[in-house]
């Protein structure tokens, strides 16, 4: 298992935009700090980084299906 109490940064980016995270892992469970909002997640078996970085990729989806439902609706 990856040390514990110990702060780690993780920078995801698809091109157009990036996120970063700062994480650690506490007991077993992932506290991840992205754009300002916390999340609490266990550790699962691909690891915390993985699970962190699985995370961000969620984010960066629904941003852009925000986006896309806002440009739709605003050019209706």
């Amino acid at each position: 298992m990856q040390d514990e109490h110990i702060v780690r940064d993780l920078v995801v980016s698809d091109g157009s935009r990036t996120i970063k995270a700062s994480y650690f892992v506490e007991d077993g469970m992932i506290h991840a700090r992205i754009d300002g909002k916390t999340y609490r997640l266990s550790v699962g078996s691909d690891g915390s980084e993985e699970a962190v970085r699985q995370l961000v990729v969620g984010q960066m989806h629904y941003r852009s299906w925000r986006e896309r439902m806002i440009d739709r609706w605003r050019h209706r």
